[in-house]
């Protein structure tokens, strides 16, 4: 099954409440599991982006790889490019080395 036929169902049912939030989370899950499938990678959302902000890496990779439901090692490199991008290094570690440097 893929995302737009829960969607049509979803449509066609129309659940209230806390049976329609369930229904949006499914459907966002299956959106960003067949983008990864056909290669497109989500990007962080703003709650993994906070973690990274916090320096909690660990936090970031974990949360991207239970909303994307991909590998850890998937999670990982992708919250690596985010750290790249705003930070320019995939080390927090390293980011405070070249503060002291």
């Amino acid at each position: 099954m893929k995302s737009s036929d829960l969607l049509e169902y979803v449509k066609e049912a129309k659940p209230s409440g806390d049976i329609r939030d369930a229904f949006a989370t499914i459907i966002l899950w299956m959106t960003n599991r067949e983008m990864i499938e056909a290669g497109l990678w989500p990007q962080l959302n703003s709650m993994e982006l906070l973690k990274l902000r916090e320096r909690d890496k660990l936090g970031a990779v974990r949360d991207y790889k239970r909303r994307c439901g991909c590998s850890l090692m998937d999670a990982k490199g992708r919250v690596e490019d985010a750290m790249r991008v705003h930070y320019g290094v995939t080390s927090f570690f390293d980011l405070e080395k070249n503060k002291d440097e």
